[in-house]
């Protein structure tokens, strides 16, 4: 996959056309890359998206990218791949007869033809070296007509080739000189390293090749929110398992008789309701490219093929819907209170259809309405305290804030520390139902819980703002 974040230098970069005449005229030995350069694919993404089931191991991987063992692993994220390859082979036994076949079958499908031709008739000596791995790429080289080149490829037996880098491994596997009088033939970025090291280094992108993410055909609730909606922006942990999960169920579980269970079932429900949420992300975003001047859409709309297909939404809705009211086991009917959350999420659809085709200053009132359905789903099927309701109300009405600020008066505003705000705000309307009622439902642990919990959110703003905290009247720099 080429590193966005990396760019060759100017006397590195080449035309294809160019890239493919300078390997043709080199007499000596050429370094190939393999992903997206003599292999028009990505191989680690190709040969997971072979596994079977694709269901539970997109399922297993999804889960994998949340806990992110590799940060205590010692390899950090270059290693992120290794367990994924090893989640796969371990659910799937059957895997490597099921990635040989595909290789004969569809590996010469994605061979850069012209690549080929000019490594052929040119240099004295090809070396394929790749940072993908060894046993996956030599069934697509014996597929492409490449069995008897040499491949220097990482191991997966350990993490150390990945962990290093490919500098460190052509240094092990050929020798630094080898490299300072090679040509090396790559399409990216992070191989910068590799081509200032180069005695003739070529980087170019080939126009027919395709990154391709694994098990992008699979859908999964959240998929297309942390990979194109809201990409890299931790917006599944942040955004809603700290805020939606965490307020459900410290506005409920306190009323629940059986509170793993309950936090089971709100863990069910959530995911539910998001399935149906989610779909009016990806209505917004097509209907900002078909009808906005000027759509906000990230880089990961027009790059990024995450399935989003309409019925089966609708099935995962239902089933964890389903799932989570049992475990939730409220006093009310279980069918009837079914029907009534799969009722509440059609709304949900039906507002958020109507929000994504009305002007930005009509917008800015749905939001509002938007923010409190997401916020106070859960009570359709259980009950909350009453300060956890307040609490949802908080969360809510501060969500709305930037929404209204950004759509009244625009980016150049700037946007409140949103956790000091919810918790201040939090506090100010405990304090006045006190004032009203001292001994009232306010008094509670609930409440000590919520204030606690928006502390600890809102700690590196608290920490900015007592930073930059000063007495006027003290300041020799002030007015006199």
């Amino acid at each position: 996959m080429n590193d966005e974040s990396a760019t060759p230098a100017a006397e590195h970069t080449r035309s294809p056309d160019a890239a493919l005449r300078q390997v043709e005229a080199h007499d000596g030995t050429v370094l190939v890359d393999f992903d997206e350069t003599l292999w028009l694919r990505n191989s680690t993404e190709a040969f997971i998206d072979q596994a079977f089931p694709g269901l539970l191991i997109a399922i297993l991987l999804r889960v994998l990218d949340v806990i992110k063992p590799w940060r205590w692993s010692g390899g950090g994220e270059p290693t992120r791949d290794i367990w994924r390859i090893r989640t796969v082979l371990l659910c799937a036994p059957l895997q490597w007869r099921r990635w040989h076949r595909y290789a004969a079958r569809q590996g010469a499908d994605w061979l850069n033809k012209p690549l080929s031709a000019a490594l052929r008739t040119g240099p004295q000596r090809v070396v394929v070296v790749s940072i993908g791995f060894e046993p996956i790429i030599r069934p697509l080289l014996d597929a492409m007509g490449w069995h008897d080149v040499e491949l220097v490829a990482c191991s997966l037996r350990g993490t150390r080739d990945r962990r290093d880098g490919k500098l460190a491994l052509i240094d092990a596997r050929l020798g630094r000189q080898t490299l300072a009088a090679a040509m090396v033939v790559t399409d990216s970025g992070a191989d910068l390293p590799v081509l200032d090291q180069a005695g003739h280094p070529v980087f170019t992108q080939w126009p027919d090749a395709r990154y391709q993410h694994a098990l992008s055909r699979v859908y999964l609730p959240f998929d297309y929110t942390s990979k194109v909606k809201r990409p890299g922006k931790h917006y599944l942990r942040r955004g809603i398992l700290l805020d939606d999960y965490a307020y459900w169920a410290l506005a409920t579980v306190t009323l629940a008789s059986a509170p793993m269970l309950h936090l089971a079932g709100l863990a069910l429900l959530l995911v539910s309701f998001w399935a149906i949420y989610e779909q009016g992300y990806v209505d917004n975003d097509r209907c900002g490219e078909r009808f906005e001047s000027n759509p906000k859409l990230s880089n990961a709309y027009f790059s990024h093929a995450a399935a989003m297909p309409v019925v089966q939404p609708w099935v995962w809705a239902a089933v964890l819907g389903a799932g989570g009211i049992v475990l939730l086991d409220p006093p009310r009917s279980t069918m009837a209170l079914f029907a009534v959350w799969m009722a509440g999420l059609v709304v949900l659809h039906l507002i958020y259809r109507v929000f994504n085709r009305v002007d930005y200053a009509t917008r800015v009132w749905l939001h509002l309405v938007l923010q409190f359905v997401r916020v106070t789903a859960c009570l359709i099927v259980v009950p909350a305290s009453a300060p956890g309701i307040l609490a949802l109300a908080t969360l809510a009405i501060t969500r709305w804030i930037p929404y209204y600020i950004y759509r009244g008066f625009g980016r150049k505003w700037l946007q409140p520390n949103l956790m000091v705000v919810r918790v201040a705000l939090y506090v100010a309307l405990v304090g006045a139902f006190l004032i009203a009622d001292p001994t009232g439902s306010m008094l509670s642990w609930t409440t000590g819980a919520f204030i606690a919990f928006g502390l600890f959110r809102a700690r590196h703003e608290l920490r900015d703002i007592l930073r930059t905290a000063r007495r006027i009247d003290r300041d020799d720099a002030g007015t006199p």
